[in-house]
């Protein structure tokens, strides 16, 4: 399972924006708190994208120039072609 307090650490110990993503049930419970209660200034994005694939897709597009938006898009419009 995850556990608030390891995302919560995670969240709090970043140096930039983040795209987090999750699998099911308490994951996504546990991943919605600890965004709600970042106090950091970074900017912390949920994608509702199978892990594996949600995330290969938003580091090709970020390591190619994307910003966060375009590389959530891309993630998105992946998801909605049914690529994956």
């Amino acid at each position: 399972g995850t556990s608030f307090d390891d995302i919560s650490a995670v969240l709090n110990d970043i140096n930039d924006d983040a795209i987090c993503f999750f699998d099911i049930g308490s994951s996504e419970m546990n991943l919605d708190m600890a965004i709600e209660m970042y106090t950091g200034t970074h900017r912390i994005e949920k994608v509702d994208a199978p892990i594996v694939e949600g995330s290969f897709i938003a580091a090709v597009a970020l390591s190619t120039g994307q910003t966060i938006d375009e590389a959530i898009a891309s993630v998105d419009d992946a998801m909605a072609s049914s690529i994956v």
